[in-house]
């Protein structure tokens, strides 16, 4: 795959308690250079992570043990509102939920996960934080 980053690394974190959807898309970001995959399975472990390691960009699901996707992202822009948080989940009518709470998304993925659009919203993305 093409080099994602010329200047540093730039780190995912990829946020689900499906272990066989976080091990894809992190196997994805794995075969780009400069991209760096970290992996959470709750969202508890997520902001720990994201306070350690400080990623570029998060991916996260919404229904999670000990911390939602919802309470997630508003924690994490309450930290850095420039990070952007893109949440994936089976449930419609949680994405429509998400668009209209005081804190929104940058962007949505539905399930089954389409590993294209997963890829676009890195391309999209990427650039971006490489200015940052």
């Amino acid at each position: 795959m093409n080099r994602m980053n010329k200047d540093k690394p730039i780190k995912v974190l990829i946020v689900d308690d499906e272990v066989l959807i976080v091990d894809l898309l992190c196997s994805v970001m794995e075969a780009m250079e400069g991209v760096i995959p970290l992996k959470a399975f709750d969202g508890l472990e997520a902001l720990d992570l994201f306070n350690e390691e400080k990623p570029d960009i998060v991916f996260s699901d919404i229904y999670m043990p000990k911390l939602n996707g919802l309470v997630l992202l508003r924690k994490i822009k309450e930290i850095d509102k420039a990070v952007p948080v893109i949440i994936f989940t089976g449930y419609r009518h949680f994405s429509q939920m998400a668009a209209t709470a005081r804190v929104k998304p940058d962007s949505f993925l539905e399930k089954p996960l389409n590993i294209q659009k997963f890829i676009e919203i890195m391309y999209y993305y990427f650039p971006k934080l490489r200015k940052r």
